[in-house]
């Protein structure tokens, strides 16, 4: 597929091929619940598909939706036009019987025939070999069917079937389907270690890290979708009964009789909506069991506490407990739904995304615009563009969204990040509960992680683990800290060092520094002679440290990197992902994340290497004064003061 461009189809044809399998299904006859189970999909995926197709094609209603033919769009061979249904190929046929082996026959004498004499000279057909992308073209974009959440990952089903993943511990690029067997899938879930799919056969596969209470115990059968809580999971069936297997000791697996045309679980507790439009609730959560509202509804989900359902006339109403703005609904008509732990999203009829409820994260901060699908995480919201493309928000989103203004400098933890004003304040952002905590008032010179040095030399540091440092007296120089320990340089030369007993690396080597950087378990220190010290847990890395004189150093979970006084880096410790590998050039700084490598050039550009299946090596261009990496995300602050960040796989390349 080429990238999609504003006001154009991408596809050859008049409708996409989700539409063409859609209109073909519509051909057939039913409601759209039928075509949903038919295909696989919810009945909102098909009611958008037929609206999508009616206003492309400026036709009145499904009626003359079926009767569409294209006019004038058949491909020649010999100047003789050969019927459409022979030109797409991979498009359900609903032939049988002798039919289609006549049908068969006669396309493939034509066909040999033709290649025989080399006379293909019209049109071509499409190849089903993929087109290789030259070196430093944009990736095709990927066309996205479905979304599902799996707690700090989402994936995202193709048209093709094939299933993308992505989170904060996702491997995108190395294990694409996390854990599940490659194929191709038409639902897929996943909670916590367990994680399950459908394929487009119809049958369950899953990946249990915990099988505690039986989770790998799968069903046999064919299935339409499959939903997946920390300790059960449930599967709605081709026919409609729903299984659910696991634990039970909430009454989780006790799945009332009946037909469904779609389910949810979250919490120990499962919801589903029977054919005739009715809510059936069961497990764990009585906020949600004994409030169920009357009524026929099209869609609905269940989060912790609360549960939100769609109307059919497209209001939506929630039930549960009304804390934290859970069941607090905006007025409108909406056309999908999706519920999360605590917060809901929802798309109104023009497209516009609405969220309420917990916002710890920015998960209710919704961009503007306009969108055709829905789903939310634990932690985030992502969305597809009705111009195509997938945009997220919430906590991973976050980390890699840094406030205006100008800057000095900036320091990124795991999940967290602070940057240095001109003015001498500081500005924190992310998750941790110390990146909203005020400072003393004052005018700070060098920040690391929690903690900051003011203009005095004093330490000062947000978070209850960092409460040694705030009673260090004397002055000091440098810190570095992370979210459970730090150390520093004092004036003199000396080391001291903080933080929980067990995770803290120890005291420092005797003698004078000018620069220390923590890891976790482990700290490096350059002396005043140039030469680098390590100490902590992980003895190797005193012992892989390289000779000679350094100027700036940085310390990761399992490798280490050092820039020589002469400009060159050197980095030891473990190397899976290439993340020591470092280039050649001159250098004023670096920094290492979890598997992978940023360097500073004196000329001011950025050059990263190592594992980048979250983005983390695609550094943006332009010339830059200071830097910190983080985890999978990492800031730099420009020559003019902004800060940029990149890494986070807020979302992979081919889907944005």
């Amino acid at each position: 597929m080429t990238r999609r461009g504003r006001g154009r189809p991408p596809y050859p044809d008049l409708l996409t091929p989700a539409e063409q399998r859609m209109l073909d299904e519509l051909r057939k006859g039913g409601t759209n619940a039928e075509i949903a189970v038919r295909l696989g999909v919810s009945p909102d995926a098909v009611k958008y598909h037929i609206s999508n197709m009616l206003g492309k094609l400026d036709l009145p209603d499904r009626h003359a939706l079926t009767a569409w033919r294209p006019e004038g769009e058949r491909r020649r061979w010999l100047g003789i036009g050969v019927p459409a249904v022979l030109a797409s190929v991979g498009r359900p046929l609903a032939w049988g019987g002798v039919g289609l082996l006549v049908l068969a026959l006669v396309v493939v004498v034509l066909v040999a025939a033709l290649l025989a004499l080399g006379l293909g000279n019209g049109e071509d057909a499409p190849s089903a070999t993929p087109q290789a992308v030259p070196g430093d073209a944009p990736l095709p974009r990927v066309e996205v069917d479905h979304l599902f959440p799996w707690d700090s990952h989402m994936c995202a089903i193709q048209e093709s079937g094939e299933l993308i993943c992505w989170g904060l511990f996702g491997d995108s690029e190395e294990s694409p389907y996390l854990g599940l067997p490659a194929g191709t899938y038409r639902s897929a879930a996943g909670s916590g270690l367990n994680r399950c799919g459908v394929r487009t056969s119809g049958e369950i596969v899953c990946n249990v890290g915990d099988n505690t209470y039986g989770q790998e115990d799968v069903p046999a059968g064919k299935y339409r979708s499959v939903r997946v809580d920390s300790h059960f999971a449930c599967a709605l069936r081709e026919s409609g009964e729903i299984d659910c297997w696991g634990a039970n000791y909430w009454g989780q697996t006790d799945v009332p009789p009946g037909k469904y045309g779609s389910l949810s679980v979250s919490g120990g507790t499962a919801c589903a909506l029977r054919e005739s439009g009715e809510i059936a609730c069961w497990g764990g959560s009585e906020e949600i069991l004994f409030r169920v509202p009357p009524g026929s509804y099209r869609s609905l989900g269940v989060g912790e506490v609360h549960a939100c359902a769609l109307r059919e006339s497209g209001e939506i109403d929630c039930w549960g407990r009304g804390d934290r703005g859970l069941t607090a609904v905006p007025a409108g008509k909406y056309h999908s739904l999706a519920v999360a732990a605590w917060y809901s999203c929802a798309l109104r009829d023009s497209g516009e995304i609405v969220c309420w409820g917990q916002n710890i994260w920015g998960q209710t901060d919704a961009p503007a615009g306009q969108y055709t699908l829905i789903q939310a995480g634990d932690f985030d919201s992502c969305a597809v563009r009705t111009t195509g493309g997938v945009v997220c928000w919430g906590r991973h989103a976050a980390l890699v969204a840094p406030p205006s203004g100008t800057y000095l400098s900036v320091s990124v933890t795991s999940d967290s990040a602070c940057a240095l004003r001109d003015s001498g304040e500081t500005v924190c952002w992310g998750e941790q509960d110390w990146a909203h905590a005020e400072l003393p008032a004052g005018k700070y010179v060098s920040l690391s992680g929690p903690c900051t040095i003011d203009e005095m030399g004093a330490i000062s540091c947000r978070g209850g683990r960092h409460s040694r440092a705030n009673a260090l007296s004397g002055k000091y120089r440098v810190v570095s800290a992370n979210n459970r320990y730090g150390c520093a340089v004092r004036e003199t030369g000396e080391v001291d060092c903080w933080g929980e007993n067990e995770a803290r690396p120890g005291d420092a080597p005797d003698g004078k520094y000018r620069s220390v950087s923590v890891g976790y378990g482990n700290a490096c220190a350059i002396r005043e002679t140039g030469e680098i010290a390590c100490w902590g847990e992980a003895a190797l890395w005193q012992t892989l440290a390289p000779r000679g004189e350094f100027r700036s150093l940085s310390v990761g979970i399992s490798h280490m990197c050092a820039v020589r006084e002469t400009g060159e880096v050197a980095c030891w410790g473990s190397n899976q992902y290439g993340q020591t590998d470092s280039p050649q050039g001159k250098y004023r700084w670096v920094g290492v994340g979890f598997s992978h490598t940023c360097a500073l050039r004196e000329t001011g550009e950025f050059d990263c290497w190592g594992r980048n299946d979250e983005g983390q090596i695609d550094a943006p261009s332009g010339t830059y004064r200071s830097a910190s990496v983080g985890f999978w995300h990492s800031c730099a602050v420009r020559e003019t003061g902004e800060i940029r960040c990149w890494g986070g796989a807020v979302v992979p390349k081919r889907l944005r």
